[in-house]
């Protein structure tokens, strides 16, 4: 349960700065701020030995220290310790108010941007999966901390494969596209509200920009790469008769083997199916965003920044088919 709507509006602060945690780390603070966290943390771990003796210890009070404790942490640069406080922080608000509560939401964003400061890959991951779940379990499509966690979640998943962050087995673009998707339908789905067309606008594009890089990497693949039924040669049988001067005859066979043409087709196939299924993906996307932008139901500063995006798209979309085709 959300507490109070200053927990709302805290929550839209938090997840509204995302754009930025999915592409670098931190900067260093100040040496003000470094000195004011330093004089400071001394009295937090201080007030928090005094509640863990004196309270419950999954109390609200008690979780605010450790976020308080673990955003000082961060300051002094002790990503590491901060991180595990943080999780004490976490595991107090889960126990107290329930696996879907809100308010994690703040904690795991001060995580993520430890993660990345630790460049721990595998944690990013999990973090970001898990903020954009506690979302869809707790608000409706279109709220807006939810989709902004879509989009930070997306936008990880695409950094994540373009930089081979994560494991080579981790389809990270498709799984960003696969999150598009299924947002925007749930969209669709809810009732009408003030943004919606701008939202699906925003995702439309986001899923198109995704299809185009899947699009890409699919023509860069190597037909090798494609998994393949056929043989890669056909053998065959070829025998050779002798006849010797005495009028006996001798016969030889070998198999020879000759390219399967069929090999090279089927993997031909494939590749072109998988860019048709891609280039009509983003086309539809694309079409979709066109006409939600000549609806009435968009604002001009948001009409504005969407058609300058689209008419990027559409130009990274034909110098790629120039270059390729």
């Amino acid at each position: 349960m959300i507490r109070s709507t200053a927990l709302v509006f805290s929550l839209l602060t938090v997840l509204g700065s995302h754009p930025l945690l999915i592409t670098a780390a931190e900067s260093p603070p100040n040496n003000e701020a470094f000195r004011q966290a330093l004089a400071n943390r001394e009295a937090l771990e201080t007030a928090i030995a005094k509640l863990e003796t004196n309270s419950d210890l999954y109390n609200s009070e008690l979780s605010e220290a450790w976020l308080s404790l673990g955003n000082n942490l961060r300051t002094l640069g002790m990503h590491e310790e901060a991180t595990e406080i943080l999780g004490k922080a976490l595991q107090a608000v889960r126990v107290s108010s329930g696996l879907h509560d809100l308010q994690q939401l703040p904690i795991l964003q001060q995580q993520l941007q430890s993660w990345l400061t630790l460049e721990n890959w595998e944690e990013v991951d999990a973090t970001s999966h898990l903020i954009y779940y506690i979302t869809t379990k707790s608000l409706p499509p279109g709220a807006q901390p939810r989709f902004d966690a879509l989009q930070q979640l997306a936008q990880w998943e695409s950094r994540a494969t373009r930089e081979q962050l994560l494991p080579a087995v981790r389809q990270t673009e498709l799984l960003a596209a696969r999150l598009y998707s299924k947002e925007i339908q749930a969209i669709k789905n809810a009732a009408p509200y003030e943004e919606r067309d701008t939202q699906l606008a925003t995702l439309n594009l986001d899923l198109a920009a995704v299809e185009l890089q899947l699009t890409r990497q699919i023509f860069d693949t190597p037909l090798m790469a494609y998994e393949n039924t056929q043989q890669r040669t056909n053998s065959r049988l070829v025998c050779t008769t002798f006849r010797f001067p005495n009028g006996s005859v001798s016969q030889t066979c070998t198999n020879e083997e000759t390219p399967n043409m069929a090999y090279y087709f089927e993997a031909d196939n494939k590749k072109d199916q998988a860019l048709n299924l891609h280039f009509g993906n983003m086309q539809a996307a694309m079409a979709e965003t066109l006409l939600l932008l000549q609806a009435d139901t968009i604002g001009s500063p948001a009409r504005e920044e969407l058609m300058t995006r689209m008419l990027e798209l559409s130009t990274q979309y034909n110098e790629f088919m120039q270059e390729r085709y």
